[in-house]
């Protein structure tokens, strides 16, 4: 099965946003594999990836949810990428937020439902 990639593209974030907060929901009948990337944007010339909990890409069973998370408070922006398998019944929304325990406070400006995710795959690929 092919894979999908979708980003939020580049946050600014939000002064008070010390994780992002990645939810995933996988609404078909079968398991679906999910890894996600969260990228430090503050040096546009030299991104660096984020350590990410949990740090590998995992199977979302049927019908069940899985949360990712990554420390953002040392950076001033910073994008999410989420790989999954190509399946439209895998949903995908991420927040910033003060305490992933809690997931309280969501940081305006630090939240991209899965509408408004880009997908990379439908991008044109000049090179």
């Amino acid at each position: 099965m092919s894979k999908k990639i979708l980003t939020t593209g580049i946050l600014n974030k939000h002064a008070e946003t010390n994780f992002a907060h990645v939810t995933v929901e996988n609404l078909d009948c079968k398991p679906h594999w999910v890894d996600v990337k969260v990228i430090n944007w503050t040096n546009p010339n030299n991104p660096i990836e984020l350590y990410v909990i949990p740090n590998h890409a995992i199977k979302v069973g049927p019908k069940n949810a899985q949360y990712f998370n990554s420390g953002v408070a040392g950076v001033t922006h910073y994008e999410i990428r989420i790989i999954t398998d190509a399946c439209d019944h895998v949903i995908v929304n991420c927040f910033g937020v003060t305490d992933p325990c809690t997931c309280s406070r969501n940081q305006e400006g630090n939240t991209v439902l899965y509408k408004d995710l880009i997908n990379l795959n439908d991008e044109d690929d000049d090179d």
